[in-house]
């Protein structure tokens, strides 16, 4: 997680946040409620959309604590399920400015690791250069493997 709040506070130098007046943030902890996203070989570990929603509450603490300008929404602070028609609503209806989308895939199969970070669409050259950041930082300060 440390990794992660590093590269977070470099992207927001970087993307300028920290020179606007007022940044609205969408923080998105994917599934929730009745689903429950991947779900962990054992028993004893947490789902994905527990998992998501920690990891959220985090960025945003993180994100409020640090930056005065940057006012953090999120599409759930429970377990609960907006759909996906809801998620996007929300953004539209805040005007938000970045919305990130948190997720935490699995797979039986331990040769396959890695993060992924995706874009809604290829011709926006700014979510395309946020992309490339994110993996580039999860690579060189967390150590993780871009897929």
């Amino acid at each position: 997680m440390k990794g992660f709040l590093l590269f977070l506070s470099m992207l927001v130098a970087i993307g300028g946040i920290a020179q606007k007046k007022s940044v609205t943030i969408l923080i998105d902890p994917g599934h929730g409620g009745k689903d429950p996203g991947h779900l962990p070989l054992k028993d004893t570990l947490m789902q994905e959309k527990d998992i998501a929603l920690k990891i959220a509450l985090k960025v945003g603490h993180y994100l409020t604590y640090n930056l005065s300008n940057v006012n953090v929404i999120y599409t759930r602070t429970a377990d609960v399920y907006p759909t996906l028609d809801q998620r996007v609503d929300q953004a539209n209806n805040n005007n938000v400015d970045y919305m990130i989308s948190l997720h935490v895939n699995g797979s039986p199969n331990p040769a396959i690791s890695g993060t992924e970070t995706h874009i809604h669409n290829y011709d926006a050259k700014s979510s395309y250069k946020w992309a490339t950041l994110i993996e580039d930082q999860f690579e060189k300060r967390a150590g993780r493997k871009s897929r």
